[in-house]
């Protein structure tokens, strides 16, 4: 004999307990129906803050009918007259009516709660019930069975009725234009942005020549990361061509879809309105993107003071051969202060670097110091002050620093000792 599972167990002595107790499940069935025809009543009326009353008969419908596909059907005294009958089909279709109630019980539930797989629900409830309804007629199974009474039509064609209504709430909104939108701006700021997302799809079919709701189901699906973003920047600037936050979050879009030029144009346009907080830098990447230095300099000078704006803004100068600009901006990268030890240490580097190729080897010297001040381990550094010190005529320092860095494993090191420390 097989081992029963917990989940065969406990099937069974729920089927054991409906058996002993028959009048569980029809009076379960009454109370929920009721509920659930008062809270129908209540939603129809559009009477606020009654969700409760769906919910909770929702819930306790789904349950009764759960509970009602666990009882057997009693087939002793079926007569059939129609085609394609056995007790295995209409077991069938038994098992099949209520597993559709319960569906049509959740999809009032998820209706309610603003569930995103609504629509698919209702076609699978909807296409269940039809499909009863249908062999149902087929096999004609004689009224004494206790499925095929008028209880069965009592139960199935409110069913349908009330998938209908909500399907007709669904895609054809009560709420006035306007509100919609100011109640997904309110769930958009409190982070619903599922809650959002609807309330904005609902404004743009009551209202669709509202740009802002456009513009903030754009907004909405970028926090989702929803690709169809651009989409609705388009319509909001087709619609107002002067939006100028939507030029904005387009332009963002189009540089990080590498768009360069579509993103200056964009950002360009959202300039315009001054009281738009403006990305400065994302126009100036774009520009060194497409090698307009000079265009990204003048960019990097109106941006906030970071030390990414005064790293890019001195590589866009040493592009230009500004090499004493470019030692300017990257100091001041180091003192907006642009992160890790091994962030300072890298642009120190640089700096050194460059007073090195410009001559001025007391200035790489310290930098390289500063470095291994902050990383004793870094061999580049080493090697660095190590040709500074050559380069100023100490040779015995130079061999120095450059056996470190050798030993910390840098070849060029290892190079410069065999060429220069014989």
């Amino acid at each position: 004999m097989e081992d029963e599972t917990p989940s065969s167990l406990l099937r069974d002595y729920i089927s054991e307990y409906l058996s002993k107790h028959p009048d569980l499940v029809p009076t379960s069935e009454k109370i929920s129906v009721l509920i659930l025809l008062i809270g129908i009543i209540l939603n129809f009326l559009e009477i606020k803050n009654t969700d409760i009353v769906l919910i909770t008969g929702s819930i306790l419908t789904a349950i009764t009918y759960c509970l009602a596909t666990l009882q057997s059907v009693d087939t002793g005294d079926l007569e059939t007259t129609g085609i394609l009958n056995s007790l295995g089909l209409i077991n069938f279709i038994y098992k099949l009516y209520y597993i559709s109630l319960v569906i049509t019980a959740l999809v009032t539930l998820v209706f309610v709660i603003n569930f995103p797989l609504i629509d698919v629900m209702i076609k699978i409830s909807v296409i269940a019930l039809t499909i009863v309804l249908i062999i149902s007629v087929i096999t004609k199974i004689n009224d004494r069975s206790k499925i095929y009474n008028s209880v069965f039509y009592v139960r199935i064609v409110p069913a349908i009725l009330l998938l209908i209504y909500l399907a007709t709430i669904q895609y054809n909104p009560r709420q006035t234009a306007g509100e919609y939108y100011s109640s997904g701006i309110v769930k958009y700021k409190h982070w619903d942005l599922a809650g959002a997302l609807a309330d904005f799809n609902n404004e743009i079919k009551i209202n669709p020549g509202n740009a802002k709701a456009y513009y903030y189901r754009g907004r909405t699906k970028l926090s989702l990361f929803d690709n169809g973003a651009i989409a609705d920047f388009n319509k909001a600037i087709e619609i107002n061509p002067d939006y100028a936050e939507a030029y904005l979050e387009r332009g963002k879009l189009k540089y990080n879809d590498g768009d360069y030029a579509g993103a200056i144009t964009d950002l360009t346009r959202a300039e315009i309105n001054a009281d738009v907080w403006f990305p400065y830098e994302e126009r100036a990447d774009a520009k060194y993107h497409l090698g307009d230095y000079s265009g990204a300099i003048e960019d990097y000078d109106k941006g906030h003071l970071s030390a990414s704006r005064f790293i890019n803004e001195g590589n866009a100068k040493l592009k230009l051969g500004d090499t004493t600009g470019a030692i300017e901006d990257l100091s001041k990268a180091i003192e907006a202060g642009p992160g890790s030890s091994a962030d300072v240490s890298k642009i120190y580097c640089d700096i050194a670097n460059l007073k090195i190729n410009t001559g001025d080897y007391n200035g790489a010297k310290m930098d390289f110091w500063r470095i291994i001040q902050l990383e004793p381990g870094n061999a580049e550094a080493y090697y660095g002050r190590g040709t500074a010190e050559y380069k100023l005529g100490n040779k015995s320092g130079a061999c120095l620093d450059w056996r470190k860095a050798g030993e910390l494993g840098s070849k060029e090191a290892s190079d410069a000792i065999k060429k220069y420390c014989k």
